[in-house]
């Protein structure tokens, strides 16, 4: 592996929002890997709303109005707005 300046560092920061992921490992592409990242994020916001009933209500609240009134649901607003932009899966523009 070839550490090319501050790309590297750089990319270890993707793992929080829906841009594309960047993987170091031949065993598995940057689809792969933000697919995995991708379930990491559902199954976790569904044991947590399942748990705390109350968050689901706050975060759909703050997806329709024009304030954030929690972390959640900013996060949330932007991942939607990424998405309806036509956010892809692919690195190199590819669909």
């Amino acid at each position: 592996m070839r550490l090319d300046g501050d790309a590297y560092y750089l990319s270890l920061f993707t793992f929080q929002g829906l841009a594309p992921k960047t993987s170091y490992n031949p065993l598995f592409g940057p689809k792969v890997l933000t697919a995995l990242v991708l379930n990491g994020f559902v199954v976790f916001y569904v044991v947590s709303f399942f748990r705390h009933p109350g968050k689901l209500l706050r975060v759909l609240g703050d997806l329709l109005t024009m304030r954030s009134g929690s972390k959640t649901g900013r996060a949330a607003k932007g991942m939607l707005g990424q998405l309806i932009r036509g956010w892809s899966f692919g690195t190199s523009g590819e669909r």
